[in-house]
């Protein structure tokens, strides 16, 4: 059920490759329809940037790099990885290239690209949300395909590779065009799309048929996508599951509304007299807190001012200031709410530098929690109109 949940509806390869030094990208999508992987589109752009103006940013996108930035050799015998690729470009600095090697029965395939250049590639697609799930070099991908094809000859994009059982034989430079189609395990591929498709089945399949210095960001790239496709598809199912829950409830619940409102207005009226002298006491001691309030305040009001004005700069001229500022207006019966702790300051500024400078210095003053502007600039020519929030320190 897992390994379901990790495979898209859809899957996109993108073969990277040139003809007559013009970019080439041959793009095959497919989809799943009743568990089984049918052609959704083929199609070719000439760059990335055209490319994006059809691509769904939510599917898997496998790479192949298959264009002159690859160079691959062929070298007699079955040798270690490592062992291949210095046989087969002496002198070679790993550290900068990307290296895979393709072991067939008799002969060794290697293909090498600068990693600047998948980086980059690679990169593009990332700052633009797209999921790169992994890439191959050159025409390697196409062992994926062992077992699907045997003892044949398929053309791609710009090589012709022989399949002889389950292996790869021969993979050779070729400019001819082939413009018929390939039987596939039932897929009609073109050769634009035998290496595109090869990329999709090795995401499907999870099989490594090749060994590259690779593997580690090509693993993490996949297992990047699958985290947020768990992630997307337990949020769906969270929220469902909540939704379900809520409507169970609601529907549990709606039955006993009648029973419940009756005893609540039971209640209610056996706990009127009690809640009325309960709501006249908290009435009587929120006064009386604040009047207590407003008297301890008072004896810092003449000093707080004091503090202000002795900062106030000669660009800077005070139209209103409150203390301690009513929320709203004073109504009859209704209680007296005040912003407790802070100054309103209003007035006019006609040096913006100055008026900085004294914001800054009214936040040293140590009785100042913080210092906020609630409006700066509505005046006319250069005289800034200004309101300042004071927060006083407790």
């Amino acid at each position: 059920m897992l390994k379901q949940l990790l495979h898209t509806n859809e899957t996109v390869g993108i073969e990277y490759t040139s003809h007559d030094g013009a970019t080439i990208l041959n793009v095959l999508r497919l989809k799943k329809e009743k568990k089984e992987l049918v052609i959704d589109s083929t199609q070719q752009y000439d760059s990335f940037e055209s490319l994006k103006e059809e691509l769904t940013k939510q599917v898997p996108v496998f790479l192949i790099i298959n264009n002159e930035q690859i160079l691959s050799k062929k070298i007699e015998g079955t040798l270690e990885t490592e062992k291949a690729i210095v046989n087969a470009f002496p002198n070679l600095k790993i550290d900068d290239f990307y290296c895979e090697v393709l072991h067939g029965h008799t002969d060794t395939f290697v293909s090498i690209c600068r990693k600047e250049y998948i980086d980059s590639i690679i990169d593009d697609y990332q700052k633009d949300n797209y999921n790169i799930i992994g890439f191959s070099l050159g025409n390697l991908i196409a062992s994926q395909l062992c077992g699907f094809v045997k003892d044949t000859t398929l053309q791609t994009s710009t090589s012709s590779i022989s399949f002889n059982g389950e292996t790869i034989t021969e993979i050779t430079n070729s400019d001819e065009v082939y413009s018929g189609t390939y039987d596939i395990n039932g897929l009609q591929i073109t050769p634009n799309n035998v290496l595109p498709l090869a990329g999709i089945l090795s995401y499907y399949t999870g099989q490594k048929k090749t060994l590259s210095n690779f593997d580690t960001i090509t693993n993490n790239l996949n297992d990047d996508f699958k985290q947020k496709l768990i992630f997307d598809v337990g949020l769906k199912v969270g929220l469902a599951t909540v939704f379900v829950l809520l409507l169970v409830s609601f529907l549990f619940f709606s039955n006993y509304t009648s029973s419940i409102d009756q005893l609540t207005a039971e209640l209610e009226v056996n706990k009127t007299h009690k809640n009325t002298l309960l709501k006249l006491t908290d009435e009587v001691q929120r006064k009386e807190q604040l009047v207590t309030n407003f008297s301890l305040a008072s004896s810092k009001v003449s000093w707080y001012l004091d503090q202000v004005g002795m900062t106030i700069p000669n660009a800077v001229l005070l139209t209103e200031i409150q203390f301690q500022p009513l929320l709203k207006n004073i109504k009859n019966q209704e209680e007296i709410i005040i912003q407790d702790q802070e100054i309103v300051i209003k007035g006019k500024s006609s040096n913006n530098n100055d008026f900085l400078k004294w914001i800054n210095e009214l936040e040293q003053l140590t009785w100042i929690e913080k210092v906020a502007i609630q409006g700066y600039g509505t005046g006319k020519k250069t005289i800034n109109e200004f309101e300042l929030l004071i927060e006083i320190r407790e």
